[in-house]
């Protein structure tokens, strides 16, 4: 009972502790059934989750012994091909009837599936704990070892100056003292054409085909903080770059590494934010590999209202989130959208990767790299999102006559 008044007040069931464990995790240690069962009801999800040692709950209730624990979280959906930091599988940490039941649910899966892949945890946390959520990287298609080519950052860096126009008067920040910045009346969300968030979510009718820039409050507005509800972007970025818990996984040749999420996320709900290298336009130009750029491209008219008129680039290649593992799809479930959060500079906005489409837990994220990409990319490579509506299925006929 305690348990269910405390997530109907709100708190967090997927919070954890210095080393991952949750709640749902520290039920599965004390063999709390009952109190399993109130969380996994409404967060099903929780049954995959990873603590620092890659332990799942399963692990730890069959480690423990607890039977009804075990039982409980294989009827929720608990995965027996997890391997934890140490190569073990749920099944080969217990003992008595707990392995038995395991064992037997594993032997069920395999005569559905006529194979068990094992899932081989690579890292519990490829970000070093510096996001809001561990962000396990996993290998369950070949003996890939961790993508470590990268640093982990959650901020762009920068290898030379930029110069960012952060004058006050830049700003413009808004005069709300009262409500949550949600209206028209708001000046921030009136710079985007109309307010175009509700509830934490960009509103149903948002454009993601062709979508606008937001202005978020920033910190010369009077509004409130912690009741601003066009701060969205503002407070993920404070938190880190993801929004949502996700993983590295390793998808199937020749698509290397790829993104996708550990919860049901809703459509219009931020998920990540693409950060990376911080980069002039002039100096992007001379990177041979661009795999990983991303174009802060500003119209003509209106970098003219900038101080500085020299374009940016984000590349994530050697400095990069998690954002950097979104592959390509013709039919995706993300769409960029730039923010200008604690910046007005035109040249400068935050690239926020919002869902276009209510995404089911598992299910691997991805975006439209756009058709300026694949005019080059096409020449050498295609496209293996694999829909049905593919614009890029086949090398460019340049190449194949080449």
């Amino acid at each position: 009972l305690s348990g269910s008044l405390l997530l109907s007040a709100g708190a967090a069931a997927g919070g954890c502790d210095s080393e991952g464990n949750g709640a749902v995790h520290w039920c599965a240690l004390a063999g709390a059934a009952a109190a399993l069962r109130t969380l996994l009801n409404d967060h099903a999800d929780l049954a995959h989750t990873l603590n620092a040692h890659g332990d799942t709950p399963l692990h730890i209730a069959a480690r423990q012994g607890h039977y009804a624990c075990v039982v409980m979280l294989l009827a929720r959906g608990a995965r027996t091909d997890i391997e934890n930091a140490a190569g073990e599988l749920p099944v080969e940490v217990c003992a008595g009837q707990c392995q038995t039941v395991v064992s037997l649910h594993m032997q069920m899966t395999i005569a559905v599936q006529d194979n068990l892949p094992r899932y081989k945890l690579l890292s519990s946390d490829i970000s070093n704990g510096r996001e809001p959520f561990p962000i396990p990287c996993v290998n369950e298609v070949d003996e890939a070892p961790l993508p470590d080519d990268f640093t982990y950052v959650t901020r762009h860096v920068m290898p030379v100056p930029v110069n960012v126009d952060n004058t006050i008067d830049t700003l413009q920040g808004c005069q709300c003292t009262e409500g949550e910045c949600t209206s028209m009346s708001c000046a921030c969300a009136a710079l985007g054409v109309r307010s175009w968030y509700s509830r934490g979510r960009l509103l149903a009718a948002f454009p993601y085909h062709d979508p606008p820039m937001l202005f978020e409050c920033n910190q010369t507005c009077h509004c409130n903080l912690r009741r601003c509800g066009n701060s969205i972007v503002s407070r993920a970025a404070a938190a880190g770059s993801v929004c949502v818990r996700v993983e590295v996984f390793r998808c199937p040749e020749p698509r290397g590494w790829g993104l996708r999420a550990r919860q049901a996320v809703p459509r219009g709900a931020p998920v990540a934010l693409y950060v990376g290298e911080l980069l002039p336009l002039p100096q992007a130009d001379t990177r041979a590999a661009d795999q990983y750029m991303f174009a802060l491209d500003v119209k003509s008219d209106l970098l003219e209202q900038c101080s500085d008129k020299t374009q940016l680039c984000v590349d994530a290649a050697q400095f990069g989130s998690a954002a950097r593992f979104v592959n390509h799809s013709c039919r995706p479930n993300l769409a960029p959208v730039r923010v200008f959060t604690d910046t007005r500079d035109l040249r400068l906005p935050t690239v926020a990767l919002f869902a276009t489409a209510d995404i089911q837990q598992g299910e691997e994220l991805t975006f439209d790299y756009g058709d300026k990409f694949w005019s080059v990319k096409s020449k050498w490579m295609k496209c293996e999102c694999g829909s049905v509506d593919c614009r890029y299925p086949t090398k460019s006929e340049d190449t194949e006559s080449s």
